[in-house]
């Protein structure tokens, strides 16, 4: 029997995955952290398979840390607080925002979640441009 790889095959290998190693991970206060996964024809790869503890912050919550951190050091960036709340306007109307992430490489980097999904890892989060961030979120 010949298995053709595809993007459904991939989504079962990573729930077999993420259902094998849940329990034994959990009892050791761990879990998996699989990004995405890459396929051709013959094969599936997992470039960032990580075991991490249940506490841990995800990259861009890091990412975000480290900009912060950095933004204080250099007088020539602007400093952002990371504690203010903003309003800004979504396609579901007004919402109130807290800085949440960073994605160094995109051209919006900073991520930011509504107040009311702030704990939730799975909640939509809102991508946001630098110059506008810097605005709202000047210390």
């Amino acid at each position: 029997m010949s298995t053709i790889i595809n993007s459904t095959v991939c989504t079962r290998v990573r729930q077999v995955i993420e259902d094998a190693l849940k329990q034994p991970l959990a009892e050791m206060g761990l879990k998996v952290d699989m990004r995405r996964f890459t396929y051709e024809a013959e094969e599936i790869r997992i470039p960032s398979f990580k075991v991490v503890t249940l506490e841990s912050a995800c990259t861009e919550v890091k990412a975000l840390r480290r900009e912060l951190r950095d933004r204080a050091s250099y007088n020539w960036m602007t400093e952002l607080d990371e504690d203010r709340v903003v309003t800004i306007n979504a396609r579901s109307g007004p919402i109130e925002v807290k800085l949440w992430g960073f994605k160094p490489k995109a051209k919006n980097k900073f991520l930011v979640k509504s107040l009311a999904n702030l704990k939730d890892e799975n909640s939509t989060h809102y991508a946001l441009h630098p110059d506008y961030v810097e605005e709202r979120w000047a210390k």
